[in-house]
């Protein structure tokens, strides 16, 4: 297996490890959740220790420094190499938040599921736990069920097992209002092909180190863009946003373009 420069001093310091039988390749899956939580580890004659962003290798009374996050894409993989489950696979869920902006008067979705928005006005509405609120409040019609809510920041809504909780409604003084809502969803725990992702949004993941690229989302509650970008090596989801992102949402904003900029 090819490995990039910056990365090599700790491809082999592991590679190390396997062949004089330091380190087992059932251990792999262990080591990097270790490594990853900022914890040390020893593992018959070879120790970690974690220092800030980079790792304390020590093996037989030699000490090696390694990036932290270079020994975590080494040991994602050679876990793969050798058919060890990486850590991730571990993990009984994988999550992300999901979010939806409806505007008043128009037909929204939410994950696929089509909901109109009309009616926005002050009024009372129902929290979860049975409290009651006044607030701004937007009507929504469930167009498949024929169900009709009148919800407010805090309440939920629940389409197809999904449950929505409303983060905010904005009546609109002169124009339309809109609501948001957010769910927590299952994510896919497959790695991105490459070839369904635009890479004018492009970086290394937090998690194993590999190339990650923008899947289309965007997100602009917190009045800036945020982005939602996806690794080509394991199932991490990131968000990305900074001034290069700012940037890019000038006028015009960008489109999303699969395949853009890959290699």
């Amino acid at each position: 297996m090819e490995t990039p420069a910056a990365v090599r001093p700790a491809w082999e310091l592991i590679t190390y490890g396997l062949r004089t039988g330091m380190l087992a390749a059932h251990e792999l899956a262990q080591l990097q959740k270790h490594v990853r939580e900022g914890r040390g580890i020893t593992l018959r004659e070879l120790a970690f220790r974690v220092v800030d962003a980079c790792c304390e290798v020590r093996v037989n009374e030699h000490v090696h420094r390694a990036d932290q996050q270079a020994l975590l894409w080494c040991l994602q993989a050679l876990a793969q190499s050798v058919g060890a489950p990486p850590y991730e696979r571990e993990q009984a869920t994988y999550t992300r938040i999901e979010r939806s902006r409806i505007e008043e008067t128009t037909v929204g979705e939410l994950r696929g599921e089509q909901v109109g928005a009309a009616n926005g006005y002050e009024d009372d509405y129902e929290l979860p736990d049975g409290r009651r609120e006044r607030g701004p409040t937007m009507g929504l019609f469930v167009l498949d069920t024929d169900q009709k809510h009148r919800l407010g920041r805090g309440s939920e809504l629940t389409v197809r097992d999904i449950t929505w909780t409303v983060r905010a409604v904005e009546l609109g003084s002169s124009g339309n209002g809109w609501i948001e809502l957010e769910a927590e969803v299952s994510a896919d725990r497959s790695p991105a092909p490459p070839q369904t992702l635009d890479f004018l949004f492009e970086s290394r993941c937090q998690r194993c180190g590999g190339q990650t690229g923008w899947d289309g989302g965007v997100d602009h509650s917190s009045g800036r863009p945020v982005v939602s970008t996806r690794c080509t090596r394991c199932p991490e989801i990131e968000m990305v946003t900074g001034g290069a992102v700012e940037a890019a949402w000038q006028a015009p904003p960008p489109t999303f373009t699969v395949g853009r900029g890959s290699t």
